[in-house]
């Protein structure tokens, strides 16, 4: 405890009284974080529900009755909002913490490096959060039209978010096996390479530490039609089959695996993303999982010869 000193007297007192007990102290630090965790995945999968059944009834209330204003829109808005308040609150209340910590104590060099790498790290959560509620917005409101398509080699859209996500992850293991020759599609490529950058993201997070990632574009379809399309395979935690039915519902986290990998590590809104992307290029989203053996992410894009994405300046 040399490396914390209070500046103020009372601080050496309290440091040395702490020692005796930070074995019991680390023990239940650690034994709340997990219930809290658990609490909040289950909290925000109740807000979630809520959400979709008041959707689900204003989806099935006559056109007329359905105004502007509506009590039942102002609720869905509401319980909305709640959501993503609740999806703030943990990475802000981490920054709030830790800088509190750095303004009212001093630290050792290595200590202070570590606050500073856990700031900036949910400060960087933050904006993934932000950056990923505004363009589903975008996505919900403009649809087609906010796409800046163009004519691309998928293979080597997938190449340049594979190798920009693995310079940012030194340590993940991420083995590539991109087909050449496959027929080239309208797409906007910013947008793909966030749906390459979002998958790989669940499968490292949800993966052991030593496993690899297998990442290939190829044809797909057995409907006579093949279609260039990404696939992303793990031998990770899966995903428990109750879960399954709500892949792709915002802010949905399925339960914990018994390998410990779990939806407690991610806000819920990735793979929502990437359904939200593939739906207005026109393609598919295959997912087949396994839980605690892993999961495959197939992404399904029409050819370009099929499908012209309006191109924009």
């Amino acid at each position: 405890m040399d490396s914390i000193k209070r500046r103020a007297p009372a601080a050496a007192k309290t440091a040395k009284t702490a020692k005796p007990a930070k074995a019991a102290k680390t023990a239940k630090a650690a034994k709340t974080a997990k219930a809290a965790k658990a609490a909040k995945t289950t909290q925000s999968n109740l807000l979630r529900r809520r959400l979709k059944g008041r959707l689900a009834a204003k989806a099935t209330t006559p056109t007329a009755a359905v105004r502007k204003g509506a009590p039942s829109d102002k609720q869905a808005l509401l319980d909305y909002l709640a959501l993503a308040a609740h999806e703030f609150r943990s990475p802000l209340s981490s920054l709030i913490g830790f800088s509190g910590l750095l303004l009212n104590f001093e630290f050792d060099e290595v200590t202070r490096r570590d606050f500073l790498l856990s700031i900036q790290s949910q400060s960087e959560r933050l904006n993934r959060l932000v950056d990923d509620l505004v363009d589903l917005a975008k996505i919900e409101m403009q649809g087609v039209a906010m796409l800046r398509g163009k004519e691309a080699d998928l293979s080597a859209v997938v190449h340049t978010a594979v190798e920009a996500f693995g310079q940012a992850n030194a340590a993940a293991h991420l083995d590539e096996y991109l087909s050449t020759g496959l027929p080239r599609v309208q797409c906007d490529v910013s947008l793909v390479g966030r749906m390459v950058t979002h998958l790989l993201d669940n499968a490292v997070k949800f993966s052991a530490a030593d496993s690899r990632i297998r990442i290939s574009t190829l044809l797909i379809g057995e409907d006579g039609r093949p279609r260039p399309g990404i696939r992303i395979e793990d031998a990770g935690a899966g995903i428990a089959l109750q879960d399954q039915a709500h892949l792709g519902e915002k802010f949905f986290r399925g339960a914990v695996s018994v390998t410990g990998k779990g939806s407690g590590n991610g806000n819920g809104l990735g793979l929502a993303l990437v359904k939200a992307i593939i739906g207005i290029h026109g393609g598919t989203l295959d997912i087949d999982s396994v839980q605690n053996r892993g999961t495959t992410v197939t992404l399904g894009f029409p050819a370009s010869a099929s499908r012209k994405v309006k191109a924009r300046p």
